[in-house]
């Protein structure tokens, strides 16, 4: 059976697995949509044609959607997919879709399944380029679902509080409140039932939230309604509202909801708040709802509203306080159930065990989550918190732990204590109200250390026993190796200092000796993606996806964004980077998981075309900033993003305040030689190459990174290199080492030393084809060597199509349509039809692109088309792996030859930023120094030179006249080369 899921996106799902292929191209995905639509009435073949076929003569229309409906039908599998019949309907016995079941539920009154079904917004980023009825039709009939979810959620929550079953009443209202985070009549009803439910704390927390995103997002007030309510449950601790169902005040206990007295204060019919039941029991004189301008909305991009106004309001919800900076800032709200889980005292321990003063707060942490009766703060933050107000081994008075506690937003403080030998250890642990200090709890465990889990499960049980009947636990998270796990928060401790060499060890140390640890395999796909260890890293995704069932939600959604959405298929970036933005909302209280977004969004933002994207980074880096001031990466980025713009003084400050706060993590040494560069220093250079036998391999490989992307010291970079290839023990680093090296002899114009450098790659690899791959990219997009190139595509298998994998069918088949040869470039896209894609280069954008050469090289009509097409793929397509490094170069030649200057030069500005090798950055560079000149952009035009000219200065003599013009059309711009 077939499921077509278009809530939160568009796909087709086959036993829970989406299907790819053509079934997942988007006018197929158009049609089947639209046919869902009809449900059991089915829609015409000319609703269908008017509405994505607009433009066409409708001949060519009725034939465009015959061979859709081929495509579907083949791609599907299903030779009865559709009803007989002139109007379009699907099979019911074939084919189910959320749509038509969203429908029929919401016409039988089953509320529940309503909310479920809609997971997001209809069609969520799904566009048809050159359909505009198609995008009005999607527009307006999401809008009606949204308003069918709306109308049930409203009647869920007001049916809960006339129950008085207050968790589901919160449930329902922070579910209307992610759907319409905007709207201050639904914010004003969430904070009533929260504060009704005697969750008072979270309900001022979240006014604060919504207070916020209003004025961010609308630059106006929040609706007086709103601040009215919260000046209220301020100045009087004692009043609760009346929510808006009508029923009095309940108080929601650790252990549950329990009747209270009813306040005797006045509820929320009083005149201020103009709001009335009208004798229904429902308000009807409500806070106007605040309606959001269509220009504004179009001026913020859909994901900024979703993931911040998401984000916040489980953030509020949940009770983590995400926007508390741990210095000098005022308390947030305390949370009666948020515990801080502190550092253990490790007193008389055999030395083995210190492991455990941090270890125990991870493992705690999860324990206290999983029973469900109270939340433990982020482990990270907590710790953090910790490390500034004391050293590695001191230890704290009670009375400032508990201001630390209260700081965090925490109403419990969990204080322990470990003592034991090798083949014994005692653990004890004391729960204290926040602030007062008041014990609210003990708990002491022993046993052997092998037993470890089985202790922090006794402990948890203790301190929680009067919540015996909330303990529906989850599958454990962690191990009954004691070897896995003490590498495991080894590796944890690792891993938030920065060392992430040393958590790669560690990680898998941890899944060798326990390969379903999930939470280990999950720490070593994070760690190894910062070293680019590819290899670790798919290891550890594989090993976290096997035993994913025991990871908590927060840890799946970083796992998802880590492996991607569409795991074990490729998912695009702009689809990795939706699901970074998920597990933020999730996880809104976790330093490293904003970092992660918010470099993603940094490094490949552009590339894809996010709006606004280096804004959009920046604030993800303040956010892990706020979290954990002690949390060193972010600056790095925020340094290198001053020096981007050119505001050398910002950048000056911001990667000295890095160094000062970790000097000696690898980043700093990366920072001061990137602040040596800028600012010229000789002598600080000449020192800091004395050390590089000494840098770390990150600070080496962030050096060699940032040479190649900004241009400068190419000297330095390849002496990073050097040291990179002669350290290498491992064949995947070596490989990474001489692509390094590579990647730059193309940029300081020497393809002959690029040539032999792709030798030593089949030396590495017998039997591997990427040097042949490597010898056609370069040629094509590099100034490489085109015989070398020629005799590449017959050993990638050109001669006989039959036997083309992928990749080599799309690096052949795009030498052989920029060359005219028709006929082998169609083999090769038959082969790319046929195939699902892999790691290497997507199938579908590479295909697309084939097309457009093709197209373009023999002046058909439909070129323009062909050429939009793929460059829809290549920024929001399936992830593009190495084609990354040339597409958005191939679109824009391809927009010069159609004669669109002005998105040629869109296209070659949009690549990624120090994320991977910039091989052919030289040739993008000389493309916009000349689509700029075009354009009248002088000054743009005249970086992209001198950038280019910065690099080769010492170009082989076949690119010399290449040097030469660059050099001739800068002076021709009013600048001298500074070597003139």
């Amino acid at each position: 059976m077939l499921y077509l899921r278009t809530f939160g996106g568009v796909s087709f799902e086959r036993d829970g697995s989406a299907v790819t292929g053509a079934a997942a191209q988007r006018r197929v995905l158009a049609v089947a949509t639209m046919i869902a639509s009809g449900g059991d009435r089915g829609v015409s073949r000319e609703r269908v044609l008017a509405t994505l076929w607009t433009d066409s003569e409708p001949e060519r229309a009725r034939q465009a959607l015959s061979q859709t409906l081929y495509h579907m039908r083949r791609a599907l599998d299903a030779g009865e997919l559709l009803d007989a019949g002139q109007d379009l309907r699907f099979n019911p016995d074939e084919v189910r879709s959320d749509l038509a079941e969203f429908e029929r539920a919401a016409d039988t009154g089953e509320l529940e399944t309503v909310a479920s079904l809609h997971r997001g917004p209809f069609l969520e980023g799904f566009h048809v380029s050159g359909a505009p009825e198609f995008e009005r039709w999607a527009s307006a009939l999401r809008a009606r679902l949204a308003e069918r979810c709306t109308e049930a959620l409203e009647q869920l929550a007001a049916s809960a509080e006339r129950s008085g079953d207050w968790r589901r009443a919160v449930e329902w209202r922070r579910q209307l409140a992610a759907h319409e985070p905007l709207n201050g009549r639904v914010a004003a009803d969430f904070i009533a039932t929260l504060a009704a439910s005697g969750d008072r704390a979270r309900a001022l927390q979240y006014a604060r939230v919504h207070e916020a995103l209003v004025r961010d997002e609308l630059e106006t007030e929040p609706d007086s309604a709103v601040l009215a309510l919260v000046e209220r449950l301020r100045d009087d601790p004692e009043w609760r509202p009346t929510p808006p169902g009508g029923v009095a005040p309940y108080v929601v206990a650790l252990g549950g909801p329990g009747l209270a007295e009813p306040a005797a204060a006045p509820s929320l019919q009083e005149p201020e708040l103009r709001r009335d039941t009208g004798g229904s029991g429902r308000p009807v004189e409500r806070a106007t709802p605040i309606a959001t301008p269509p220009a504004l909305v179009r001026s913020h991009s859909r994901w900024r509203l979703a993931a911040i106004g998401l984000g916040l309001l489980l953030l509020a919800v949940a009770g983590y306080s995400a926007l508390t900076r741990m210095r000098e800032i005022p308390s947030v709200p305390i949370q009666p159930d948020l515990v801080a889980v502190a550092p253990f005292r490790v007193t008389g321990a055999d030395p083995a065990l210190r492991y455990l003063r941090e270890g125990l707060v991870d493992l705690l942490a999860v324990k206290l989550t999983e029973i469900g009766a109270a939340r433990a703060a982020e482990p990270a933050t907590v710790l953090g918190a910790w490390r500034r107000a004391a050293s590695a081994e001191s230890e704290l008075p009670l009375e400032q732990s508990l201001g630390i506690a209260e700081r965090l937003g925490a109403g419990q403080l969990l204080l322990g204590h470990v003592v034991g030998t090798a083949s014994k250890v005692v653990v004890t642990a004391s729960l204290y109200g926040v602030p007062d200090g008041v014990v609210r709890g003990q708990a002491s465990a022993e046993g052997p250390p092998d037993s470890l889990t089985m202790l922090v499960d006794r402990l948890a049980g203790q301190l929680l026993a009067g919540q015996a009947g909330e303990r529906e636990r989850l599958a454990s998270h962690t191990t009954t190796s004691l070897d896995a796990l003490r590498a495991f928060l080894a590796g944890q401790a690792a891993y938030r200092q920065g060392d992430y060499p040393r958590a790669v060890e560690l990680f898998t140390q941890s899944v060798e000796r326990d390969s379903g640890f999930a939470m280990a395999g999950l720490g070593l796909a994070l760690a190894a993606d910062r070293v680019d260890g590819s290899a670790d890293q798919a290891r550890g995704v594989d090993l976290a996806w096997r035993a994913r069932g025991e990871l908590t939600e927060r840890d799946r959604a970083l796992l998802d964004a880590m492996a991607g959405p569409r795991y074990p298929d490729s998912s695009s970036l702009a689809e990795r980077i939706a699901a970074w933005e998920h597990a933020a909302a999730l996880a809104p209280d976790r330093a490293e998981v904003w970092h992660e977004l918010g470099e993603r969004l940094f490094t490949d933002g552009r590339a894809i075309g996010v709006q606004s994207s280096e804004e959009r980074a920046m604030a993800a880096f303040r956010r892990a900033r706020e979290l954990d001031p002690s949390f060193v990466p972010p600056l790095v980025y925020q340094a290198l993003e001053r020096m981007r713009a050119g505001d050398r003084t910002a950048m000056r400050q911001r990667a000295a305040a890095a160094i000062q706060q970790a000097p000696d993590a690898p980043s700093s040494d990366f920072l001061r030689w990137r602040i040596a560069v800028a600012l010229q220093d000789e002598s600080a250079l000449a020192r800091l190459r004395g050390r590089f036998d000494l840098l770390d391999a990150s600070a080496l490989r962030w050096i060699a990174l940032s040479s190649q992307h900004d241009g400068v010291a190419p000297d330095d970079g390849a002496l990073a290199l050097e040291q990179l290839r002669a350290r290498a023990a491992r064949l995947a680093h070596r490989r990474e080492a001489v692509l390094g090296a590579h990647s730059l002899a193309l940029l300081r114009g020497a393809p002959a030393e690029a040539l032999r450098l792709t030798a030593e790659i089949d030396d590495g690899q017998p039997g591997s084809r990427q040097a042949a791959r490597l010898r056609v990219l370069d040629a094509l997009y590099g100034g490489g060597d085109s015989a070398a190139a020629a005799a590449a595509v017959l050993r990638l298998g050109a001669d006989d199509p039959r036997a083309l994998a992928s990749e080599d069918a799309c690096v052949a088949g795009q030498w052989l349509a920029w060359s005219g040869q028709t006929r082998g470039a169609r083999a090769a896209l038959r082969v790319l039809r046929d195939s699902p894609g892999s790691a290497e280069a997507s199938a579908p954008a590479c295909a697309a692109l084939i097309e457009a050469i093709s197209a373009v090289a023999r002046g058909l009509p439909e070129a323009t088309r062909l050429v939009e097409r793929a460059d829809s793929l290549v920024a929001v397509g399936p992830s593009l792996g190495d084609a990354r490094a040339y597409a958005s170069l191939a679109i824009a030649r391809l927009y010069e030859r159609l004669g669109d200057a002005e998105r040629a030069l869109a296209s070659v500005r949009r690549r990624p930023y120090m994320r991977g090798w910039p091989r052919y950055l030289g040739s993008y560079l000389r493309l916009e120094g000349r689509l700029a000149a075009a354009a009248g952009d002088r000054e743009g035009a005249a970086r992209a030179y001198r950038q280019y000219l910065g690099m080769r200065g010492a170009a082989a003599p076949p690119l010399r006249a290449e040097v030469d013009s660059v050099r001739a059309e800068l002076g021709a711009l009013g600048w001298r080369w500074r070597g003139d």
